[in-house]
């Protein structure tokens, strides 16, 4: 039988394995009692996000590491409203957190502990969004095309740092680096293609290339309508696409056009599926997904959602969805 951790490398090469992996965890799950992992099994060990620390400094307000002001509503992870690079001109200044490796040497233990599972290192806010949580989302959108200069200064300087933080990853013995980008919004990229062609697709690229040189995979979670780009982040060298929204493209589309090249991580569908909690729905589309996704040989794995309760989603809804990628869980190919 395969270990968790050849299930998973066997997925993302399409190499045929024995079932469809599965990540279940809960990040913000208000009032759940189920322990899934301990219930439906966790082929992965994932770590808290780098980047994702906050301290509090009123009630509904946090300070990250790079000095962005989050301001909370109703429970959720909220949005940054306080702007650290207002003037470019204080740039050079900007405040980067420590990536020392020693504040990294905790986790050598559990991943020591979790040899046999797919292990996982997260970086929160990866480029495009660290990008515009520091200088504000729209002066980012008028740099872009104002300030190309000083973009490329600051994108540098994050390709930079997260290599290094890569580096001190892959030397404890992760197996994969997670980041999160959202670039689409419901119908398109945020940004032109082109732009992002021109000023993002190298430094990517860049970065992608050592979580390779160093035996890891990548992970790109992304939301919103990013089929325009999709063939870029499979020349670049994305192994791994998790997407919580599939209908907005459509999964035949998906599948038809990047399947087999790219291996999709993915709950039933946020918006259309798993929030609106109608079970036959949920189960439908959980087969759906394996069974046009995985038809590769590979090419699928199934997760939950972090944030059920953020979308409406219930206890009860969660279940049948990872009873539905338990029963349905097997490769098909053709």
């Amino acid at each position: 039988m395969d270990k968790s951790i050849d299930l998973v490398k066997k997925a993302i090469e399409f190499r045929g394995p024995e079932r469809v992996p599965v990540n279940y965890m809960h990040f913000v799950a208000k009032d759940f009692k189920t322990d899934f992992t301990a219930k439906y099994g966790d082929d992965f060990f994932i770590t808290p996000p780098a980047g994702f620390e906050r301290e509090p400094i009123s009630e509904k307000q946090s300070r990250d590491e790079w000095g962005c002001i989050w301001e909370s509503f109703n429970d959720t992870m909220g949005e940054v409203k306080g702007h650290p690079l207002k003037d470019w001109h204080t740039l050079s200044s900007l405040k980067i957190p420590d990536n020392n490796p020693i504040r990294y040497e905790w986790v050598r233990p559990l991943l020591s502990q979790n040899y046999n599972k797919f292990k996982i290192a997260v970086i929160f806010f990866f480029l495009f969004e660290r990008m515009h949580s520091l200088r504000g989302f729209n002066q980012l959108m008028e740099d872009l095309y104002i300030n190309r200069e000083n973009v490329e200064k600051l994108c540098d300087m994050l390709v930079d740092y997260n290599i290094k933080l890569i580096n001190t990853f892959a030397n404890l013995g992760y197996d994969g680096i997670f980041v999160t980008d959202d670039w689409g919004v419901q119908d398109r990229l945020m940004i032109n293609p082109q732009l992002w062609r021109l000023i993002f697709k190298s430094k990517y690229k860049s970065i992608i290339d050592v979580v390779h040189q160093k035996g890891m995979k990548f992970f790109l979670h992304s939301c919103g309508h990013i089929s325009s780009i999709i063939d870029d982040l499979i020349e670049i060298g994305v192994d791994v696409l998790q997407l919580d929204q599939q209908d907005n493209m459509g999964i035949d589309f998906l599948s038809k056009n990047f399947g087999g090249k790219i291996c999709f991580f993915c709950p039933t569908d946020i918006q259309t599926t798993l929030g609106k909690n109608d079970h036959k729905a949920i189960e439908a589309k959980a087969k759906e997904l394996i069974e046009k996704f995985g038809k590769f040989n590979g090419g699928f794995i199934a997760k939950t959602y972090p944030q059920p309760t953020d979308i409406g989603a219930t206890e009860e809804s969660v279940m049948v969805m990872c009873e539905a990628f338990k029963k349905y869980g097997q490769y098909k190919t053709g």
